[in-house]
């Protein structure tokens, strides 16, 4: 998430999007929600969606406080359950779409 908002930060675009896809709680030994935060702070053009794919309950609380800290929206699906498509007239879709995207893979 760090590596994309700095990358992003560059852009000269209305909104810096990032799209955080996790299957689990973070492993990194930092605090991600307190990064979010801090992130936001300094871009104020920086949104951070959250989609978990099968995490548990820490793992959710997680990545909605990452998205609600940096004016972004969650998506998750608990284990075992089919992720429902979003709608293309969604907030999180229209911000998605509208934007040009880095991919960083770590």
């Amino acid at each position: 998430m760090t590596l994309a908002a700095e990358e992003l930060s560059a852009e000269e675009t209305l909104s810096h999007v990032v799209v955080l896809v996790s299957d689990g709680e973070e492993t990194c030994e930092a605090d991600p929600c307190a990064a979010a935060k801090a992130l936001a702070k300094a871009d104020a053009k920086l949104v951070v969606h959250t989609i978990g794919a099968g995490v548990d309950e820490t793992t959710r609380k997680q990545l909605r406080c990452i998205a609600d800290s940096a004016r972004g929206s969650p998506r998750t699906r608990a284990r075992g359950r089919a992720t429902k498509p979003l709608s293309r007239s969604s907030r999180w879709h229209r911000s998605v779409q509208r934007f040009p995207a880095v991919w960083i893979s770590v």
